[in-house]
């Protein structure tokens, strides 16, 4: 029998984190500010080292994510072209 960790990675989710990360132009950081997750645990599930806490991605995001994603475009934005 499987184990339930390789059927999870199957999934490849920590590269469609990363790939909607880095589409949305997303720093790990700027993404921990916007989840309960840490920068390390984060960059764990992105190189699939780690199944995701499933308990705590099914939380909301915080109440500012709109806002705080808009500003986290502004800021990459603004460091790209400086």
């Amino acid at each position: 029998m499987t184990d339930i960790k390789e059927q999870i990675k199957e999934f490849r989710i920590g590269q469609k984190i990363r790939g909607l990360r880095q589409q949305k132009r997303l720093t790990l950081q700027e993404l921990s500010d916007l989840t309960t997750l840490s920068k390390p645990l984060l960059s764990q599930i992105e190189n699939e080292q780690v199944v995701p806490p499933w308990q705590r991605c099914s939380r909301s995001p915080k109440d500012s994510r709109s806002a705080s994603i808009s500003s986290s475009r502004t800021r990459a934005t603004a460091r790209n072209t400086s």
